[in-house]
């Protein structure tokens, strides 16, 4: 819930010992689109947590910062179920994010390693004028249009072998040869 994550985040910018009375929490709860109702919910959830305690008729003060990542749910836990099933959603979305920061890893390094093959298959002469260009303005150029399966460039995020098929299928040209063999295989004489 993103908006949750907004009212946390903005919780936690105040000082212990601030007072957020119930209307500022009702207007910051529909800044991020919530009902003035689950917004008197979060903030109950909050105060049965130990994160505010109610000083009188609509005023609430703040007590102790909202952990870091932490989630609605893992708060109701704590406040309204026991503090064994807090920990263990705590737990499981630490589980989570260590499994997703992971996953993010491995296809950066994926995507890293597969730009760095297209940049070293774009970096030799052109195989019609053998002119060495750029690599920004040499082209995959299939020998066999029906067999290509999708732009190499869209490869980034695939298997680094699936990439070097698909190069294999390919000749290295200038855009200008590429534009010539274009040219000739429609039919325009040169």
């Amino acid at each position: 819930m993103n908006g949750w994550t907004n009212i946390r985040d903005f919780i936690n910018s105040k000082d212990i010992g601030f007072i957020f009375n119930r209307k500022e929490l009702i207007i910051l709860g529909k800044s991020f689109d919530l009902a003035p109702t689950t917004m008197d919910t979060v903030r109950n959830t909050l105060v049965r947590g130990g994160f505010f305690t109610h000083l009188s008729r609509g005023k609430y003060q703040f007590v102790n910062k909202i952990p870091v990542g932490s989630t609605l749910s893992e708060l109701y836990a704590l406040a309204f179920k026991d503090k064994l099933t807090y920990l263990e959603k705590v737990v499981a979305r630490k589980e989570r994010d260590k499994a997703s920061a992971e996953r993010q890893a491995a296809l950066e390094e994926l995507q890293n390693r597969n730009l760095s093959v297209i940049q070293q298959a774009k970096n030799v002469p052109c195989l019609d004028c053998k002119v060495k260009f750029h690599p920004c303005v040499m082209i995959f150029s299939y020998r066999d249009p029906a067999r290509k399966y999708k732009n190499i460039v869209e490869m980034i995020s695939d298997k680094t072998e699936k990439l070097l098929e698909e190069i294999g299928k390919c000749d290295m040209l200038c855009m200008n040869c590429q534009a010539i063999r274009n040219a000739k295989g429609q039919g325009v004489e040169l």
